[in-house]
């Protein structure tokens, strides 16, 4: 049948859009990351490419607390404001999502237990050492 299906990307408008913001890094990967994890839920069939790029970084500067600079940025490239928001709230259910999967993190390790740690290291290397020369 020979059907010429070639679907616009939403990448090559999140590195242009973060270049025009002069965007830090922290907000770069995160926005990157999340446009990668957005191919997990729909939004690639309910919004345009350009829109779908900007969410990303609407949501990233959400998630890193970095401020994006100037606030109506998302007008110039004609984005409304509640697609936007649609958009980051798509991504930041999707991460909650992930986070609840996650074990729970460890309990930190006290200054005891490292010292006790050591202390072991130490004598099971003591003790190779001894059968090492008894060998030999």
């Amino acid at each position: 049948l020979g059907f010429g299906v070639r679907p616009d990307l939403p990448f090559a408008f999140l590195l242009n859009y973060l270049r025009a913001l002069a965007a830090p890094a922290a907000l770069a990967s995160t926005a990157y990351t999340l446009l990668v994890e957005s191919f997990d839920v729909d939004l690639a069939g309910r919004y345009l490419p350009h829109v779908i790029a900007a969410g990303c970084i609407y949501a990233a500067s959400l998630v890193t607390e970095i401020p994006l600079d100037p606030p109506s940025w998302h007008q110039v490239i004609s984005v409304s404001r509640a697609d936007l928001e649609d958009v980051a709230a798509t991504l930041v259910a999707l991460l909650e999502q992930a986070a609840a999967r996650l074990p729970p993190k460890p309990a930190p390790i006290t200054e005891a237990e490292v010292e006790a740690a050591k202390e072991e290291d130490e004598k099971k290397s003591r003790e190779f050492r001894l059968w090492l020369r008894a060998t030999k």
